[in-house]
């Protein structure tokens, strides 16, 4: 299993109440935004198919590239979950949902987690090809984008 790492929310405190007596409350429009973030990475993660040259590996079974998927937490809380395509292997997406019941929460306002779950997926990355590591500067990019968003009152 591997997974890329979980993003934490802390700045949209200022968002949603900067006072720390006052309770964040859950915004659907924040979520809303995670949750479109989240499916493409997963969907960049399905779709590219480099060659072995560049990175790219063979999904005979379609059991790795159907076993990514993602959880989003607020305030330590699952709220949604998804990225699960199968890509036509009902193994692939029952290793999606074992590997996410597996993680919990960092504690952070929201969080977000994305998954390969096929046990082997660390053992490709670590052959040098793109499972889904390859996902984490785009991750962040958007997501500090997001954050900016969130703080210019665009969200």
């Amino acid at each position: 299993m591997a997974k890329v790492e979980s993003f934490g929310f802390d700045e949209v405190l200022r968002k949603l109440g900067s006072h720390r007596s006052q309770k964040p409350q859950f915004d659907t429009r924040i979520l809303r935004e995670l949750t479109v973030i989240a499916e493409e990475a997963c969907n960049d993660a399905r779709n590219t198919y480099p060659s072995r040259d560049s990175g790219g590996y063979d999904d005979h079974t379609r059991n790795l590239r159907g076993s990514i998927g993602f959880k989003i937490f607020f305030e330590s809380k699952e709220v949604t979950s998804g990225g699960f395509d199968g890509r036509g292997s009902a193994d692939g997406e029952s290793a999606a949902r074992t590997a996410l019941s597996k993680f919990e929460a960092k504690g952070s306002l929201w969080e977000v987690v994305v998954v390969a779950g096929k046990e082997y997926a660390r053992y490709v990355e670590a052959k040098g090809c793109n499972v889904i590591s390859f996902l984490q500067s785009s991750l962040d990019k958007k997501i500090k984008k997001l954050i900016q968003d969130i703080n210019d009152n665009k969200i």
